[in-house]
């Protein structure tokens, strides 16, 4: 009972921090990992789906930090028979919802190259009888290869580049989405999240074959400028790749539901309290379509 009231409360400062710079310092990263140690529980569930935790709980799932607000638009999206890409997938929570979301005819490929992380992205689809998710033990990006991950102790925070922020190193497998996807699905994709931890630009450098052959396809991608910069692309580089693919931008930390130009948004997350943000990106045929789904969302929030 105590454990839980203070899960309760710790999950009450996390949330407020979640989204500034204080979250990811050092001293910040430290508390979060020794108290989430003790006071995690070993599953959670939510919305009638379970999961299966990492050691710290990385996604905050049990003290309620995480990105439900996301989680609703994701689902709101996608529709029975969709097609739905998960890259960075972690331990599977997005995965699980979206394959209740495109039911038996459709299909969600997730994508995560940590062996910890992997081996609960299957085990929690497996407990949640997720036989339309197809689970892929690698890392994403513009070309076939391996590649260094560098390890968080913060399960969420991996990357495939060196950072402050990871302690250790392993060889992975990189794969392009266009080669890993199955070529009959290529016009099919609804939906691609990717959250790469600054590996963004290089996930859609990967894709070129998916984008142009499913004109529906709508993008969300984590975008933070100082982690682009690290993995050496840029803000600009990846918002101008969106572009040029014909995607309108919104902002999924704004209050608004309007498309944002690529200089606003730069501007916005630069050297900005708010380190970062998630993007969703939509091509002119389906702006009316996020626009709906946007309103709904923050309508939810309140």
């Amino acid at each position: 009972m105590v454990k839980n009231a203070l899960r309760r409360l710790y999950g009450v400062l996390a949330n407020r921090a979640r989204h500034t710079r204080l979250a990811q310092t050092a001293p910040a990263r430290y508390v979060n990992r020794f108290l989430m140690r003790r006071l995690r529980p070993n599953k959670v569930c939510y919305d009638n789906r379970c999961f299966f935790l990492d050691e710290t709980d990385s996604l905050g799932l049990s003290v309620g930090s995480t990105d439900f607000h996301l989680l609703r638009i994701i689902k709101s999206l996608l529709k029975e028979g969709s097609v739905f890409i998960d890259a960075g997938a972690h331990i599977g929570f997005y995965a699980v919802h979206a394959s209740v979301a495109v039911g038996e005819t459709g299909i969600v490929h997730a994508f995560e190259p940590s062996p910890s992380n992997f081996e609960l992205l299957q085990k929690n689809c497996k407990a949640n009888g997720c036989g339309n998710v197809r689970c892929n033990q690698t890392a994403v990006g513009s070309r076939n290869d391996t590649i260094r991950l560098f390890l968080s102790d913060c399960s969420a925070l991996n990357r495939v580049y060196q950072s402050e922020l990871c302690h250790a190193s392993i060889e992975v497998p990189m794969r392009r989405l266009d080669d890993a996807l199955e070529p009959d699905l290529h016009n099919r994709v609804s939906l691609v999240k990717i959250d790469t931890e600054g590996w963004e630009t290089e996930v859609l450098r990967g894709m070129p074959r998916i984008l142009e052959s499913s004109p529906e396809m709508i993008v969300i991608a984590e975008f933070v400028p100082r982690w682009l910069k690290e993995a050496g692309s840029s803000a600009s580089e990846l918002l101008d790749l969106l572009a040029g693919h014909g995607f309108a931008m919104f902002d999924l930390g704004a209050s608004g539901a309007a498309p944002v130009l690529p200089a606003a948004l730069i501007a916005k997350y630069t050297d900005s309290t708010q380190p970062g943000t998630d993007i969703i990106c939509a091509r002119a045929q389906w702006l009316d379509r996020v626009l709906q789904v946007l309103a709904q969302a923050h309508h939810s929030n309140h």
